[in-house]
Parts: C-alpha cells; sequence; structure tokens
C-alpha cells in the first residue's frame, strides 16, 4: 500500500529522473560494498519499488530517457552479482523483454497503445432553428424503441473511454489551482475530455426532451431517461447517471410542470430514489456507499473525486516544518489515486453498436440559454396575480 501510494503520487513531489536518482542514492547509502551475498533490507524496498514503478510506468517514464535506461541497467548488472534474494528483481526486469544480453532500452517491450476515445465534435446550435426539430420524431420514436439496456451499454463504453484515459498527472493538475493556471492555455487535459462529456450528456438528455411540442411527447422522453438513469446506476456508471440527473432537474426541464403532471407515479418515485442516491448531504454519503459496495466495472462520479483531491490539496501542507514531506497528506491522495487506478483497471467491454452511438454522438444539443428560451416558448411563465387589492 505504501509503494503504491509513494508511486501513484511521485508526479505530485518529483520528476521521474529526480526520483530514480534518489532511489539509487538510497540503495547505495545502504549497499555493503565488496561484501558480496549481503543485502540490506532497504535495498530490497527500493528493488521492490522500482519493479512495480517499471511495469506500470516504464513506457510513460523510462522509454525516452537514455540516462535512466542506462542507470537501470548498471543497476541490474550489480544487482545480478549480488544475493539470490535479488534474482525475482532481476528476472522480473529481464521478462520486460525478450533479448537478455542488450541494454535495457532494447530489452523492454512495447505495450500496445490504448484506443483512443471515440468522440464526435459536440458545438452547440446558434439558434433554435428548424433542423433540430426537423428530425426530432422520427428520433424521438426510434429511440424510444430501443432497449434502455442497450442504449446504457454504449454509454458505458463512451464514459468508460473517457474514464480509463484519465491520467494521474492531470488529476493532480486539475486539483492544483495555481499549477493549473500555469498550465499552457489551449491545453486538453484527460479531465476536462471528461467534464466535457459531462455537460454534452446533461445538454444532450435536456435538448432531447425539448425536441417534444407536446407535454406527453416530453413526459415520454424523461420517462425513458428516467429508466436510462436506473440502468446506469445498476450498472455502476455513476458519471453518467450523475450527468443525466443535473439534465433531468436542470432549469428548462424542472419548470415545465404540465409535463409533469403526467408523469407515472412510478417515475416520479424512482426519479426521487436517484436524487437521494446522488445528493450532497453529508458530504455525498449514499454515492459513496453505494460506490463502496459496487463491483467492477465500475465508474465513480469524477465530481466528487476531484472534490476530495481538492480538500486535500488545499487544507493540507505538502511539507512538514522540518521541510520533509508529509507522507500523511501524501497517503490520503495517495489512496484516493490508488481508488482510481483500480477502477480503471477494469472496463466496461460491451460491444460497440454504431447505430445507437450515432444516437448520442452526432446529435446537435442547445445552449443553456437556448434551452430555457425553448422551455419558455413550450410553457410560457403564468401571469402572477396582481398584489394590489382594487378598492
Amino acid at each position: 500500500m505504501f509503494s503504491a501510494a509513494v508511486l501513484a503520487m511521485r508526479s505530485k513531489y518529483s520528476t521521474p529522473q529526480r526520483f530514480l536518482d534518489a532511489l539509487l542514492d538510497l540503495y547505495d547509502e545502504f549497499d555493503a560494498g565488496d561484501t558480496a551475498q549481503v543485502v540490506h533490507p532497504v535495498q530490497l524496498r527500493v528493488c521492490s519499488l522500482l519493479s512495480i514503478w517499471l511495469m506500470s510506468s516504464f513506457d510513460s517514464d523510462f522509454k525516452n530517457n537514455p540516462t535512466m535506461l542506462f542507470s537501470l541497467q548498471l543497476l541490474l548488472e550489480e544487482c545480478s552479482k549480488k544475493s539470490p534474494l535479488l534474482d525475482s528483481f532481476c528476472d522480473r526486469i529481464r521478462a520486460l523483454g525478450s533479448n537478455r544480453d542488450s541494454y535495457i532500452s532494447n530489452q523492454f517491450q512495447r505495450r500496445p497503445i490504448s484506443p483512443s476515445s471515440r468522440i464526435a465534435n459536440r458545438s452547440s446550435t446558434s439558434s433554435l432553428s428548424d433542423p433540430i426539430r426537423s428530425k426530432s420524431k422520427t428520433w424521438c420514436e426510434r429511440f424510444l424503441m430501443i432497449e434502455t439496456k442497450e442504449i446504457v451499454e454504449q454509454l458505458n463504453c463512451l464514459e468508460s473511454d473517457i474514464f480509463c484515459a484519465i491520467k494521474t498527472e492531470d488529476l493532480l493538475l486539475h486539483v492544483n489551482v495555481a499549477k493549473r493556471k500555469n498550465a499552457s492555455i489551449g491545453d486538453t487535459s484527460t479531465v476536462d475530455n471528461s467534464i466535457g462529456h459531462f455537460n454534452f450528456i446533461s445538454a444532450w438528455v435536456v435538448t432531447r426532451i425539448l425536441m417534444g411540442k407536446k407535454p406527453k411527447a416530453r413526459a415520454k422522453m424523461i420517462t425513458k431517461f428516467v429508466e436510462i438513469a436506473m440502468e446506469l446506476w445498476h450498472q455502476h456508471n455513476f458519471n453518467t447517471l450523475m450527468a443525466v440527473i443535473s439534465g433531468l432537474r436542470s432549469t428548462p426541464i424542472d419548470r415545465l410542470k404540465q409535463t409533469t403532471l403526467l408523469f407515472p407515479d412510478s417515475v416520479k418515485e424512482d426519479l426521487e430514489k436517484l436524487e437521494q442516491l446522488m445528493s450532497s448531504e453529508r458530504q455525498f454519503a449514499r454515492y459513496r456507499a453505494a460506490l463502496h459496495e459496487a463491483d467492477l466495472p465500475c465508474i465513480p462520479y469524477l465530481g466528487v473525486t476531484c472534490k476530495d483531491l481538492i480538500y486535500i490539496e488545499e487544507g493540507v501542507q505538502d511539507y512538514l516544518p522540518d521541510g520533509s514531506v508529509n507522507f500523511s497528506k501524501l497517503l490520503m491522495m495517495g489512496d484516493i489515486i490508488l481508488t482510481v487506478q483500480q477502477l480503471q483497471s477494469k472496463p466496461h467491454n460491451d460491444p460497440r453498436d454504431e447505430e445507437i452511438l450515432s444516437f448520442i454522438l452526432e446529435s446537435t444539443v442547445l445552449s443553456e440559454e437556448q434551452a430555457f428560451d425553448l422551455s419558455l416558448q413550450l410553457e410560457p411563465r403564468q401571469a402572477q396575480p396582481s398584489s394590489s387589492a382594487s378598492s
């Protein structure tokens, strides 16, 4: 646990080169010199940490750094002459590649690159024009006919791709306000991608509900999205679930009282259950309990994850008064990062359905202002009674 937490938080405190140098210095500090077969426990811990680091982050931290690779080669040669206690470490390093005689830069195999997320360009409309409505009836009829579980499987595929692509470095940068301000303008992080997808799904829900010209049509679409939200809960996709709830409870939808009157009682009850699950009461207590009990695959609500990291980042000092690293903070943040990495280890692997994906990714969505204006057109404000009494 300690080693994993240190590696998860390594980028916050040091560059890969500096971290490796510190580990090698620590190894040398406890070296017994010419006394063969003697290995200090600290050296074993250093080798164990290096082994975990190499297996998890070789491509990102080592592959393109000849200096680090050469340092590892020297360590490997030294360890191979030491106690048999280090044989397992040497074997694990050599096992990363097939050529045992060449330098370590040639010993390691390249890992396959994960497929990138399939996300279409999502731009809001500039006006409440007819193109959105032109196909809305056909779209709604076809969408309502698709099995809810099949839609959720495709939503899971999209969210899983984005979630599993989130880098630890991007999470730490996102919660560090000072560093984020100094980041290059125009750079989009993996966390930004997740936030953008969340906002798109929320706007997609709002837009598709508002495409119904009559309250009955809107009520049917809301019922469908409530069913989708319930299935997202059952399949442990909490991030998309929160995005759907956000859309259902947005002002343009929440104010549609004529539409609300047509809800079946079961839909109202399910929506209430969903709101209770994702409520921010007691620091999202119900959601945290559900996340703790959920089996993999599982996608957390990133908003809570970032909130927890920000709370620790801003409330606890990085270093103690004597200048040493505050390991208490490192372990607290490391525990959250490790949880994210564990959840990323088993993504959703449902087969993709291009037709259903097109219902999502190829949709045009309304901006917040456009959605509110259309909501007012569909159900105008009721005139307020005059407050002055007639005399």
